[in-house]
């Protein structure tokens, strides 16, 4: 189901949800591509994201791998006679998000190192992080570059939305710290992984990693509301924002039983 396909509350709400998961762990996820026009509706969900705590780093399209990666302050090191490192912005980003603006005009090149720097990152806890790809192309245009996608669990189209679809969040940042202390310790259940490992198989996904991130966000989605195993409501929605928008094949409806025929 897409966001077009709910009430004007349920699409607000909804995207308010898949937020606040994303503040627990943003690694954890690997991100969020959110597909939306320079406006109102990104701009609210930027601004939920750092009420919450994740005010990210942004990573422009232009820089160079220095600043990106990190490196010898020149001028640091000549003023105390030593070699002193600069931390790059992938580095600055970690525990949170790496903002990418215009991310379907990242360069290939610039985007393998970004990915290389995240998978480095998730050998130690404290400097993994998410991205945050904002895709700003038009309906007849691709998006980034499937390499970026398939590490964001989260897939957001927000270009749907108007004026009248305000996006808010029940969650307070005390939530947020809660989920990311104990989400990892929620009860997931043999059949519940696979229910999602099946609709990813029905809906035509073939990565590996997308029902690994469904699973996760249905346990994080379940610390949220401060509960100690997953619910089915929780797969649900991992399914629909994780699963869904990957779908390359669409489940054949049932065929509806034929009408017995009238007596005479």
């Amino acid at each position: 189901m897409s966001l077009s396909e709910l009430s004007v509350s349920q699409a607000g709400s909804e995207l308010g949800w898949a937020l606040a998961a994303l503040s627990v762990s943003p690694a954890a996820l690997g991100g969020a591509w959110v597909r939306a026009h320079h406006g109102p509706a990104r701009d609210q969900c930027l601004a939920i994201l750092k009420a919450l705590g994740n005010t990210g780093v942004r990573i422009p399209s232009h820089v160079d791998d220095e600043r990106l990666l990190g490196g010898l302050d020149v001028s640091a090191t000549l003023a105390q006679g030593r070699p002193v490192w600069q931390a790059g912005l992938l580095a600055q980003a970690a525990g949170g998000l790496a903002i990418l603006p215009m991310a379907e005009r990242l360069n290939i090149g610039l985007v393998a190192r970004i990915i290389q720097a995240q998978d480095r990152s998730l050998l130690s806890e404290e400097a993994s992080f998410g991205l945050l790809a904002l895709d700003e192309s038009l309906d007849d245009e691709t998006g980034i570059v499937p390499s970026l996608a398939e590490r964001l669990g989260l897939w957001l189209d927000l270009r749907e939305l108007t004026l009248r679809d305000p996006i808010a969040t029940e969650f307070e940042p005390e939530d947020v710290a809660h989920a990311r202390a104990h989400w990892s310790e929620v009860a997931l259940s043999d059949e519940q992984l696979q229910v999602l490992c099946q609709t990813a198989l029905v809906l035509g996904v073939d990565s590996l990693r997308a029902p690994l991130m469904a699973a996760r966000l249905a346990r994080i989605l379940a610390a949220l509301q401060r509960r100690s195993a997953v619910e089915a409501h929780d797969v649900s929605r991992a399914a629909r924002w994780v699963l869904a928008p990957r779908a390359t094949v669409m489940p054949a409806a049932e065929a509806e039983p034929e009408a017995a025929e009238s007596p005479e």
